[in-house]
């Protein structure tokens, strides 16, 4: 698994830093001074969500009887959305202070989320966790 993530890691860098155009390095700077800010913003927005969908599922499941599979499917989604969301508001201390391990929770997170988007077969989410990386690629350097 971990020389899988490895070659992730290296085809990532190629597509977002070598093959894709880079930010300016005023752009890039934003991000690494937004990037905590927006990582925290969305983290805490995605909670309400989140606790919303669990009170909907509830009473779905037990008024209408879903199916098994659909069940099953939800609460793979939503767990998916809650460790992603532990693990973004996880990051944005780190984020603040440059560190690479805020960097790394923020790509585990969007590894999640294209595990999601194949789950759901949503080219929405695949294509939108494209554009995350590679901001994210694009600032990788800034943090040590």
């Amino acid at each position: 698994m971990k020389d899988f993530l490895k070659k992730l890691d290296n085809f990532f860098e190629v597509l977002f830093v070598k093959k894709a155009p880079a930010l300016p390095k005023k752009w890039q700077e934003w991000v690494v001074k937004a990037l905590p800010w927006l990582t925290l913003a969305f983290g805490i927005l995605a909670i309400p969500g989140l606790l919303n969908f669990f009170d909907s599922f509830r009473m779905t499941a037990s008024q209408f009887g879903m199916a098994q599979r659909n069940m099953t499917g939800a609460l793979i989604n939503v767990t998916i959305s809650a460790v992603q969301v532990v693990m973004e508001l996880t990051a944005v201390s780190f984020l603040f202070k440059k560190a690479k391990k805020g960097w790394h929770l923020l790509y585990w997170s969007s590894l999640l989320s294209i595990v999601g988007g194949i789950f759901y077969f949503s080219g929405t989410a695949i294509l939108m966790t494209g554009v995350g990386l590679y901001f994210l690629y694009q600032v990788k350097s800034y943090y040590k």
